[in-house]
């Protein structure tokens, strides 16, 4: 089995309002960002996908992870989160360095 293969945890979340738009921001935060290794600071890369939005962490990647004292942020909003997903509940997948979000 490879690494990437395991799903840590998963959750189902709603998409926030970001700038009065709704269904344009999707937050997630705390101990399952960690436990996939999205720790405050680190960097990943985002894609689009067929199925929604993958997550990958990466050295050099394109965005940051932020939060603070041990508690992990990742905020994203815009038309990209609006036109991804249709409706306004997502799931998230855990797995070693990567989250994959995609419709509830």
């Amino acid at each position: 089995m490879n690494a990437n293969d395991l799903t840590l945890c998963s959750m189902t979340t709603k998409l926030g309002t970001a700038r009065r738009v709704p269904r344009s921001r999707l937050w997630i935060e705390g101990a399952r960002l960690a436990a996939a290794g999205f720790v405050q600071g680190a960097r990943f890369d985002l894609s689009r996908t067929a199925a929604g939005l993958t997550l990958n962490l990466s050295p050099f990647g394109a965005r940051k992870v932020s939060g603070k004292d041990g508690h992990p942020i990742i905020d994203i909003t815009g038309d990209l989160i609006r036109t991804t997903f249709a409706g306004d509940r997502v799931a998230c997948s855990f797995k070693p360095a990567q989250i994959i979000v995609s419709e509830a």
